[in-house]
């Protein structure tokens, strides 16, 4: 099973549930869907403060803005061409859709 962030931003609820379903178990799908958004995740890291992670990176440095497609704002064109090359070489025949680099926010 594949999920990305794209699906999860698009649809948590249904996202969960498939992934509940997938595994096997019931759950509380709004519960976890409320507990694992990026607005609870990123305020829990907050509540850290300035402290640093064991790996050595400051807390607040996993979390941007949660926005899909935001990697164009810090990768080059040749940078996502060779992440391109990689996940095709990687996830071929897999049935992963590798067009999940040209999403957007509105699709």
């Amino acid at each position: 099973m594949f999920v990305t962030y794209e699906d999860l931003k698009a649809n948590p609820e249904e996202t969960v549930r498939k992934i509940a379903e997938f595994l096997g178990c019931k759950t509380k799908v709004e519960e976890i869907v409320k507990e694992c958004s990026f607005e609870k995740l990123r305020s829990t890291s907050k509540e850290r403060g300035e402290g640093v992670h064991w790996s050595g990176n400051k807390y607040d440095m996993f979390f941007r803005k949660g926005v899909v497609g935001d990697w164009k704002n810090y990768l080059t064109q040749e940078m996502m061409k060779e992440l391109e090359d990689i996940a095709d070489l990687k996830w071929r025949g897999t049935g992963l859709d590798l067009n999940i680099f040209y999403r957007t926010a509105s699709q």
